[in-house]
């Protein structure tokens, strides 16, 4: 993590550009430290409610249901509002990989999931949750 980028920062914007030359959410994202800009969240755990069980915000609920278990398990979640957009998993040999479900909401949310594509996942990610019975197994 680069000094300056301070964990759990609210980032302030005029327009596009970030203020006094700080960080801005492409670099927050590319290395995985959490903020708040906006309407905009990234956290190093999801949020819950009822203890552990992770907040789904307006995810359609077929795909929340698929979705819930292992965003329960990721190192880092990317929230559009109150709706996690993307999360990023890693295996037992640190490997990471990035899930962002297909679905679109606001144009806003729209330009979340833009950048998350290009800053959180640059690499590729999946669109799918992993199923639960491993690779090969189709919902």
């Amino acid at each position: 993590m680069p000094a300056t980028m301070t964990p759990g920062a609210t980032l302030r914007f005029y327009g596009r550009t970030a203020f006094n030359g700080a960080p801005g959410i492409r670099e927050y994202l590319a290395a995985r430290v959490p903020f708040t800009a906006g309407s905009m969240t990234a956290q190093s755990s999801p949020r819950t409610t009822w203890g552990t069980v992770p907040a789904m915000g307006i995810m359609p609920d077929e795909l929340a249901d698929l979705c819930r278990d292992e965003l329960a398990r990721a190192v880092y979640v990317v929230y559009s509002y109150r709706t996690p957009i993307a999360w990023v998993l890693k295996d037992q040999d640190g490997q990471e990989r990035t899930v962002i479900p297909p679905v679109e909401y606001t144009r806003t949310t729209a330009r979340h999931l833009n950048l998350c594509r290009a800053h959180l996942a640059p690499h590729g990610y999946d669109e799918t949750p992993e199923h639960p019975k491993g690779p090969g197994y189709d919902w």
